[in-house]
């Protein structure tokens, strides 16, 4: 009874609102809402994408050795524009595993909500719904003077190089104990960046970075890097037919002024008399027997 007043006020309403047949034009306009809501579905695409999966341990003494499927087939539904905008290298499985009791395997889902990058895309399906994770217990590796010498790359200019390793280079590695007693069984020494000592000509300090084997189970390293110093040595060419050579000599404040305000390509401003106001410390003994003289000489003219 109640539900038929209500229809009849609003059908009333209706007609005040928007004339004789304005019951039958709201009745046409909800039916077209309704219309829209079946069929909007049919507009959403579909399509599938490799995931990866990654697991990282919340247990401090536990490192995740290994995640079975590395990636994982993942359905997305949605609008054909958010599809096409979609970036693939952003979707990840990025899960986090307590393993409090200290398990060698376990069985991890793959949740829609665990999925990173979807964006406004809804995950219809994950094929396989889940992983199994591997553990091991975590180990170090102190190592002395078990590190490569960083390989030099480019020429330095008309001299020799050679690298100089720390005396005593300590470096410790932390990873998966069963792997790390499986790589320190090989003798490899732990790879370094290179060292580029193109165009050089002076001795240098640099850091080389210590690199980690992607295969040897070592998760990370301290330190990270260490200091190398790289000596150069000039070699000794024959100078060119003709060619001569002259001993540096300190120039004046005019030649210095001359040098600074000349373009390179033109030659420096011919050398001028020394004048007074350098530094004492930095004048040659000539020049400081030179200026002993001049106030001598002063001296000798204000006393006449």
């Amino acid at each position: 009874m109640e539900a038929g007043k209500l229809l009849g006020r609003l059908r009333t309403f209706a007609v005040r609102a928007f004339g004789r047949d304005g019951d039958l034009k709201v009745l046409a306009l909800f039916a077209a809402f309704l219309l829209f809501q079946a069929v909007r579905p049919a507009v959403n695409k579909s399509a599938s994408f490799m995931v990866p999966v990654s697991v990282a341990s919340e247990n401090p003494l536990c490192t995740v050795t290994g995640v079975d499927p590395a990636e994982v087939a993942v359905t997305l539904v949605g609008p054909q524009e958010a599809l096409a905008a979609l970036n693939q290298a952003g979707l990840a499985f990025s899960l986090v595993s307590r393993n409090p009791d200290f398990r060698a395997r376990e069985s991890v889902p793959l949740r829609a909500e665990d999925l990173s990058g979807a964006g406004r895309l809804r995950v219809a399906g994950v094929s396989p719904a889940s992983a199994i994770v591997s553990f091991d217990r975590l180990g170090n590796w102190v190592t002395t003077n078990y590190v490569a010498t960083p390989r030099l790359v480019g020429s330095p200019l008309q001299s020799t190089a050679r690298v100089v390793m720390p005396a005593a280079l300590e470096v410790r590695a932390f990873g998966s104990m069963t792997r790390l007693e499986e790589f320190s069984r090989k003798g490899i020494l732990l790879p370094t960046s290179p060292v580029d000592v193109e165009g050089k000509t002076q001795t240098f300090q640099t850091n080389a970075d210590i690199r980690i084997p992607p295969d040897s189970g070592i998760t990370s390293l301290s330190p990270s890097n260490f200091p190398v110093t790289v000596e150069i040595t000039p070699v000794q060419v024959r100078r060119p037919q003709g060619g001569a050579v002259a001993a540096p000599t300190l120039i004046s404040e005019k030649e210095a002024a001359a040098a600074a305000e000349a373009p390179e390509e033109e030659p420096a401003a011919p050398p001028e008399p020394e004048e007074p106001g350098e530094p004492e410390d930095l004048l040659t003994p000539e020049e400081k027997q030179a200026r002993a003289a001049a106030d001598s000489d002063a001296a000798a003219d204000e006393g006449e």
